[in-house]
């Protein structure tokens, strides 16, 4: 039989096979590797959001406020301090730190009510002789309290119209608490707030919400055609 006389198709059937084998496997090979490199982008991606969790677990946040009151007065009440209207001055210093896990929370404060012609400069105040009240606060989450037996000194190095910087040293047996810091207590912001003394504020809350939008997102998933493989 005369090969040139056979149709061109089945001559050419054989090599047509192979070359569609060979042009499936390699679009197969490019498919599989264009998906690893996408699943290793989004790994790394996963990876990197997993160390901000970390970094947030471990570090925290810390607030600290140091703050002016003026016109003001202070009450007392089952561990909390309130600071309300009145015609004293009233510094309040809290110093609060948490992680992003239920009752992960402790911080200490110092809140010192006085006659608003003792801020002058270079005065050194006895606590509690030359104040009106001093309370100490403790909060060891849930815990929280409070207690008036503090003892030691305020002196004052700089007064002006935003702010009263002033070094601290002032201790509390009851709460085994000894505060001594160099502190800036700038001038409140009208209307003050309600309370103070109670949980901590929205920088410390910000790791609460950052770990639940980071738990809050979907794990990638692969496909199933390649889980098998």
């Amino acid at each position: 039989m005369n090969v040139n006389s056979l149709p061109n198709n089945a001559v050419n059937a054989p090599h047509s096979a192979v070359t569609a084998r060979a042009y499936c496997s390699t679009r197969r090979d490019v498919g599989r590797a264009r998906y690893r490199e996408r699943w290793a982008a989004r790994m790394n991606a996963q990876k990197a959001a997993g160390l901000l969790a970390i970094a947030f677990l471990l570090t925290g946040c810390t607030e600290r406020i140091a703050r002016l009151h003026s016109a003001a007065s202070l009450a007392e009440n089952g561990g909390s301090v309130t600071i309300s209207d009145g015609s004293s001055a009233v510094l309040e210093y809290t110093k609060t730190s948490g992680v992003p896990i239920p009752d992960a929370f402790s911080g200490i404060g110092l809140f010192i009510e006085l006659e608003p012609t003792r801020l002058v400069q270079n005065a050194v105040l006895a606590v509690p002789a030359d104040v009106v009240r001093c309370i100490a606060w403790r909060l060891n989450a849930p815990w929280r309290r409070s207690a008036q037996d503090c003892s030691g000194s305020l002196m004052i190095r700089s007064v002006s119209s935003e702010a009263v910087l002033a070094t601290l040293d002032v201790r509390s047996e009851t709460l085994d608490l000894m505060i001594h810091n160099r502190l800036k207590y700038s001038k409140a912001s009208q209307p003050r707030a309600a309370s103070a003394g109670r949980r901590p504020n929205n920088a410390v809350n910000a790791t609460v919400l950052a770990s639940r939008r980071l738990r809050g997102k979907r794990r990638a998933a692969r496909p199933a055609r390649y889980r098998a493989r």
